[in-house]
């Protein structure tokens, strides 16, 4: 489960499960757990995950499905969530997305499919996301420095 913050203060939590997922399809087409293209999906993009990193609309209607049932337990209806997650929220609700599908995907001993959500990753957020894993394990790894020729 990952989380993000609306500038009210209000968290709102990303956890996948297969309920969750089919909620998802149900209210927006998508099926997320067809993360990898295939031969038939003949849409302009070839995965759902390529569609959520890349269109907005498509990244607001996924993350309303996962969280509108909190929504309409808060009173909050999807206008004014819509607007509470403008801006730097929306941006956190990706990132705490992509982590999410990652997490369902490996709990789902399905790594290909969790490779693949870190492939399509925009750029702005895949360094913050992956920055254990693209940082040096060690000093090893870092190049020594070479004295200048003064």
């Amino acid at each position: 489960m990952k989380t993000f913050e609306d500038p009210k203060g209000e968290a709102w939590e990303i956890s996948l499960d297969y309920d969750t997922m089919r909620r998802v399809q149900g209210e927006t087409g998508l099926d997320l757990t067809a993360a990898l293209p295939g031969p038939l999906q003949v849409q302009q993009f070839q995965s759902p995950i390529q569609l959520i990193q890349s269109s907005v609309l498509v990244r607001l209607n996924v993350l309303w499905a996962i969280c509108r049932i909190r929504a309409d337990f808060l009173g909050v209806k999807r206008h004014q969530w819509e607007k509470r997650v403008e801006g730097r929220p929306l941006r956190a609700a990706l990132e705490a997305l992509n982590q999410e599908l990652i997490d369902f995907f490996r709990r789902n001993e399905c790594e290909a499919e969790a490779e693949f959500v870190l492939e399509m990753m925009t750029p702005w957020s895949q360094p913050h996301l992956n920055s254990a894993k693209t940082s040096p394990a060690s000093s090893e790894s870092t190049p020594a420095a070479t004295p200048s020729a003064s």
